[in-house]
């Protein structure tokens, strides 16, 4: 399966960016005294986890959106979501294992692997929430430029970006379109 550009590009991003928190705690182990062998087999397999279960959940989210069916999309991102933390667990499970009997394989950096993805996530939504709070709009001009648009563009735009994503049309709008609804008034 070929990844759109946009996954690939995330992909080698979430990958830096886990080698940079696997490095700060390489750092830490350093500054312990207890950066050795274990600990960095720990680091590797920890970082492996951590990029594979975000490319698997890239590989996940996009077959799901290739399905074009909201229900089999749903089965598929369980599927997904189901032998990850299986498979991440197992890891887990072994590497503690394999600390308690020769201490080969260091358990902290494994577990803590688990957790860079939304870590790494958190902080660029807190940078970028700071870096837009620091860049205030001109004055004269709206706060958010979105708000100057008519709902109209805002949709079309929305559509062109999901578009990128999707092969087929969106679940249940079909069904919406034909039986004349309009998404808005429904619910208000």
């Amino acid at each position: 399966m070929k990844l759109d550009p946009e996954v690939r590009s995330e992909l080698l991003k979430m990958a830096r960016d886990c080698l940079i928190l696997s490095l700060v705690m390489a750092l830490g182990f350093l500054i312990f005294g207890k950066l050795n062998a274990a600990a960095v087999y720990g680091l590797l397999i920890g970082y492996a986890l951590a990029v594979g279960n975000f490319f698997f959940l890239s590989l996940g989210v996009t077959r799901a959106l290739d399905t074009g069916d909201e229900a089999a999309a749903k089965r598929v991102m369980l599927l997904s979501r189901t032998v990850r933390t299986v498979v991440m667990l197992a890891v887990m499970g072994v590497c503690i294992w394999v600390w308690t009997q020769s201490e080969r394989i260091h358990w902290l950096p494994v577990a803590a692997a688990a957790f860079y993805p939304r870590i790494i996530i958190g902080v660029r939504g807190m940078l970028a929430w700071y870096l837009h709070r620091k860049d205030p709009a001109p004055e004269g001009s709206a706060p958010y430029p979105e708000e100057d648009e008519d709902e109209e563009a805002k949709e079309d735009e929305f559509e062109k970006f999901v578009g990128r994503f999707s092969k087929g049309p969106v679940p249940g709008e079909e069904q919406d379109k034909a039986s004349g609804k309009d998404n808005e008034t429904n619910g208000q």
